[in-house]
């Protein structure tokens, strides 16, 4: 996989509760930050830790 691959966005969907989205929504707010980039972050930090 080249490096342009690698960093190119995709696009995913999952299914979730409505409590994790009401959660999900309220800290986008707060953080002034969109889902995807909460999931994005999440991902990243899970995935480092199960290296």
């Amino acid at each position: 996989m080249t490096e342009r691959q690698k960093s190119t966005p995709r696009t995913i969907s999952f299914v979730t509760t409505e409590e994790q989205l009401a959660a999900l929504n309220r800290l986008a707010k707060e953080q002034e930050r969109s889902i995807s980039w909460l999931i994005r972050k999440a991902l990243d930090e899970y995935l480092n830790k199960s290296k």
